[in-house]
């Protein structure tokens, strides 16, 4: 994503251009975790974008949803699901992950998106020793090599054609909703707090807003509004009289 964000600082960037890369030694995901591939297995790709800034937000959304509507025909009898808030998994195993960064222009009304995708097409997990233990690649999925290129030339129409929909006014938010896994479940949410030291907190997830953000309410009452790395107490449930 480095490379793309170079080309839009030297004005080379145009809207809609994909930058696909053969290998990775240095890819990033959320909240810097790393993404490890060989040499020509899997799609690693970067999309370049000018946008206007009210669909901005569901654009991580239409991302993921791209890689499900991508996969879905190839897996039919498998669980599809988007785990919060940008990996996408096969029967709970990760096959995919998205992230977007954005940057507005001080005097341009438009704004710069790299949406980056990677996901696992002819990877053996069971080679690769950093890889988290839950990992699944298509080829995994269907014992057999999978089509690189023409799989990723059917993520890019689907992620152009949800961009357009985003365009024309729609939403993808109830989309993305109808995959993620985790509305309605207790889970235990973890960040960072003061002084960086990890936090854990135990709550039910109620409900997601239209910009990703997912809303919890935990055993005490209290409701939080969270996105990546972040917390927020909303308000309290049940205050005594």
């Amino acid at each position: 994503m480095n490379y793309a964000w170079n080309l839009f600082e030297q004005g080379k960037a145009e809207s809609g251009l994909v930058i696909l890369a053969d290998h990775q030694t240095s890819g990033r995901g959320r909240t810097g975790n790393k993404w490890f591939s060989n040499k020509g297995e899997d799609i690693l790709c970067s999309v370049l974008l000018k946008l206007k800034g009210n669909i901005v937000p569901e654009i991580l959304m239409a991302a993921a949803l791209s890689v499900v509507y991508t996969i879905k025909p190839y897996v039919d009898n498998a669980e599809i699901a988007i785990k919060w808030p940008n990996d996408i998994q096969i029967d709970g195993d990760k096959i995919s992950g998205v992230i977007a960064e954005s940057r507005f222009q001080q005097y341009d009304s438009l704004c710069n998106v790299v949406v980056g995708i990677g996901l696992n097409i002819n990877l053996d997990p069971s080679v690769h020793d950093l890889l988290p233990d839950r990992t699944t690649s298509m080829k995994t999925l269907l014992n057999r090599d999978v089509d690189r290129l023409f799989t990723l030339n059917l993520l890019i129409n689907h992620f152009d054609t949800l961009l357009q929909r985003l365009s024309n006014g729609e939403s993808v938010v109830n989309e993305w909703k109808s995959y993620l896994n985790c509305v309605g479940e207790e889970i235990t949410y973890s960040y960072l707090g003061t002084g960086k030291s990890p936090k854990h907190l135990k709550a039910l997830v109620e409900n997601v807003d239209s910009y990703g953000r997912v809303l919890l309410i935990d055993k005490a009452g209290y409701r939080y509004c969270v996105s990546a790395g972040d917390i927020r107490i909303i308000n309290r449930l049940n205050v005594p009289n």
